[in-house]
């Protein structure tokens, strides 16, 4: 990742928050160029006062103005929201998705297939800022 793409989040819950302080907090993105969104905007809104990225109005904005997009929602709420955005995922923008059990084959699909998709796995210790992750991306 570079300072210059503009990161999103598809969801704000308590990991999607953490890997986010986590990013700002190593230099790895710059706040003003992370979006979040959350179907619950008290927790966009609160993660987005927490780290100065900014809240958006519906999960396809978010796509659509993303080059990565990190699927931070729980795996039985992917069809959903994958449904909602599907056509914002354009070929060229990655998703990285923290989902455990939801494979790359079946994201990919779900979000049109045009986009690649790299799994990461956080630990529980990332809870406190002491995590390791394990990383797989897509064979494509």
């Amino acid at each position: 990742m570079t300072q210059s793409m503009r990161i999103g989040f598809l969801g704000a819950g308590k990991m999607g928050g953490i890997l986010l302080r986590g990013m700002l907090g190593a230099g790895l993105a710059a706040a003003d160029r992370v979006a979040v969104f959350d179907v619950f905007p008290d927790a966009a809104a609160s993660v987005c006062k927490q780290t100065g990225a900014r809240a958006e109005s519906s999960a396809r904005k978010l796509v659509s103005g993303s080059d990565v997009v990190f699927l931070c929602v729980k795996p039985q709420q992917f069809a959903h929201a994958a449904e909602e955005v599907k056509t914002a995922f354009k070929p060229g923008k990655s998703a990285v998705s923290i989902m455990a059990g939801v494979p790359s084959l079946k994201i990919q699909q779900a979000l049109g297939g045009k986009c690649g998709v790299v799994r990461v796995m956080p630990n529980t210790p990332c809870l406190a800022g002491q995590g390791a992750s394990a990383v797989a991306r897509d064979t494509d």
